[in-house]
């Protein structure tokens, strides 16, 4: 429930896609920036295998579940705020630019919007969650009819599952209430001025 509450609200989703492509392309241009002629190319093709474990292990803790050392960081890894991953991927990729090449480039770009897309998660408004995730809490379905879909005619802009469409309707509902509060409380901070 908590990632349908994500791709509702937030950049999660996108961050954890572009995450994925950039330790795949971590790997493959840490391995193909080590075979350059250049020193500094090797160290950094070498940081860049030691990032793309780090980008691995925070968005894809699949791939670290046979590692006996890395399970318990798989674990913390889903606790992490958005704001740290996005301060963490951001500065990740600071050295890999000292390696002027097109995957130590591509690289460090899709590190550093992995972050970007983190702290725009970061950026989004903590109660339009909270609210959500309570409305979510409040309405999960008693019946079977409900959970799987009814069979009478589908209206206009819903789905015919009745908790997607509950789902959908009170986050349009909690969405709403919390844009309104802020207007509100924006209208009489400005009013006291």
């Amino acid at each position: 429930m908590a990632g349908m509450i994500e791709s509702l609200c937030g950049w999660r989703l996108a961050a954890r896609i572009c995450g994925v492509f950039a330790t795949l392309v971590l790997m493959i241009g840490g391995i193909l920036t080590i075979i350059s002629l250049s020193a500094i190319c090797w160290v950094v093709g070498i940081y860049m295998l030691c990032c793309s474990f780090v980008v691995g292990v925070l968005e894809v803790p699949v791939i670290c579940q046979c590692i006996d050392f890395a399970k318990p960081w798989t674990t913390r890894a889903e606790k992490v705020p958005s704001g740290y991953r996005a301060l963490a991927y951001m500065l990740l990729c600071v050295f890999m630019f000292f390696c002027l090449g097109v995957s130590s480039i591509l690289a460090g770009l899709l590190t550093f919007g992995t972050g970007f897309l983190y702290f725009m998660d970061w950026l989004g408004p903590p109660r339009v969650r909270n609210a959500v995730q309570m409305q979510l809490q409040e309405g999960i379905a008693d019946d079977e009819e409900s959970l799987i879909g009814s069979t009478e005619e589908v209206k206009e802009g819903q789905t015919g599952v009745g908790w997607m469409d509950t789902v959908t309707e009170q986050a349009g509902k909690a969405v709403a209430r919390a844009a309104v509060s802020e207007m509100q409380s924006q209208w009489t901070g400005q009013s006291t001025k």
